[in-house]
């Protein structure tokens, strides 16, 4: 009789051995699987902070494109203004011929004229290149707004990343505990039956 109670003490013993051992092998894979989910999730935290800052260049080129440009078109519409200036002073001077109507009026007139007819050509020309620049500055805006629009989404995906990581922090810190729990809950069974 003590030998067959002897036998089943010491077939409980093995048995919540191999239990504890199951469970540490169940929670010690569990915990590897968590600890690669974590890790996958830190590289694609990398990622979208690498994304994020090739974004905040992109930005900071097209401002200064968008800069370059503003200082384009404020040359270019200066350069109109000039022109215009010139325009009056040769249409005022045009005037003062033709009143003046000296033996040379219809020669003067006729070149003066054709100065006239080159200062128009010039500031329609400048009007050209102003609506040129106007163009480029619009789509150097456009793709300012793209990029900050993308550089939101990436900021946004970064934000639910880092919470997916605390989620897996306080799963894994509850898995650790039941490891700890089964174990010391082992280590009781064997203590009752020595």
């Amino acid at each position: 009789m003590k030998s067959k109670k002897k036998l089943a003490t010491g077939l409980a013993v093995v048995g919540l051995g191999l239990a504890g051992f199951g469970a540490g092998a169940f929670a010690d894979n569990q915990f590897w699987a968590g600890h690669t989910n974590i890790e996958n999730i830190q590289a694609d935290i990398n990622i979208l902070q690498t994304r994020i800052k090739d974004k905040n260049t992109q930005i900071k080129q097209l401002k200064d494109v968008v800069g370059d440009a503003k200082t384009e078109l404020g040359n270019e519409q200066n350069k109109v203004k000039d022109l215009q200036t010139q325009l009056k002073q040769q249409q005022d001077a045009y005037k003062q011929l033709a009143d003046a109507k000296n033996k040379n009026d219809q020669a003067n007139a006729a070149k003066l004229q054709e100065q006239i007819n080159k200062t128009q050509q010039a500031i329609g020309d400048g009007k050209a290149k102003v609506d040129a620049k106007q163009k480029e500055l619009d789509q150097a805006n456009q793709k300012l707004a793209d990029a900050n629009a993308k550089n939101k989404d990436l900021q946004d995906k970064l934000t639910q990343a880092n919470g997916d990581v605390a989620k897996k922090d306080n799963d894994l810190g509850q898995a650790l505990k039941d490891v700890q729990d089964t174990q010391n809950k082992a280590d009781q069974a064997v203590e009752e039956t020595k």
